[in-house]
């Protein structure tokens, strides 16, 4: 098995859910922010008077975990539905899983990770 975190812009997001959910992956995601590469938004302050550009680039952290068989095809979705060619779009992390349990049946392995 393979746990796959992909880090990709709150704007590349709702492309990168479809594609996931049309192959049938089961994912969890949390919104996050950051400081990379990418060049962070200016924003208007106050009552419009002056522009700041914000701290950190808000970003999405997408988890699944898949069976080694699915994580080409996975990474690959990713990569397709959210890359824009430009610096500091994201990045992906891929390991090895050992196990995975699920609470409520105990099942371990692949059937647990469903």
């Amino acid at each position: 098995m393979k746990k796959i975190e992909a880090i990709v812009p709150s704007s590349e997001m709702d492309a990168t859910f479809s594609a996931l959910e049309k192959m049938g992956v089961n994912f969890s995601y949390v919104d996050i922010k950051g400081r990379g590469q990418m060049p962070r938004q200016e924003v208007e302050s106050g009552r419009g008077t002056g522009m700041v550009r914000e701290e950190f680039n808000t970003n999405a952290l997408i988890m699944t975990v898949v069976n080694d068989s699915m994580a080409e095809k996975v990474i690959d979705t990713i990569l397709k539905s959210s890359s824009t060619e430009s610096a500091g779009w994201g990045k992906i992390f891929v390991s090895e899983l050992k196990d995975a349990i699920d609470i409520r049946s105990g099942q371990h392995g692949d059937a647990a990770a469903q």
